[in-house]
């Protein structure tokens, strides 16, 4: 007879998530910023972006960089912030 099979992560899986949990956030640190009077704090998340999140993300960019009228060659600030914002929201989710 075969054994049943534990609902939730075993606790080896558990340790290696908390691990993975640990590298990356010594790899990119949990952001801490204050809003309406609340603490929140930003974690890097280790969920894979689907591809609909990424193509619906660089639509979302397009659409700013226009209505910004950020320079399409050189060194632009406005498009520089508006790809900083672009990359920390496809690496980032956010717990309050």
């Amino acid at each position: 007879m075969k054994g049943k099979k534990s609902r939730g992560l075993a606790a080896s899986d558990r340790e290696k998530s908390k691990k993975a949990e640990e590298y990356l956030n010594s790899i990119l640190p949990p952001r801490e910023y204050t809003k309406d009077g609340k603490l929140y704090v930003q974690y890097v998340s280790a969920t894979p972006a689907t591809k609909a999140d990424v193509i619906t993300l660089q639509e979302n960019l397009d659409k700013k960089l226009q209505a910004r009228k950020a320079r399409e060659t050189g060194i632009c600030p406005i498009r520089e912030e508006l790809y900083a914002q672009c990359f920390g929201t496809i690496q980032v989710h956010i717990y309050p």
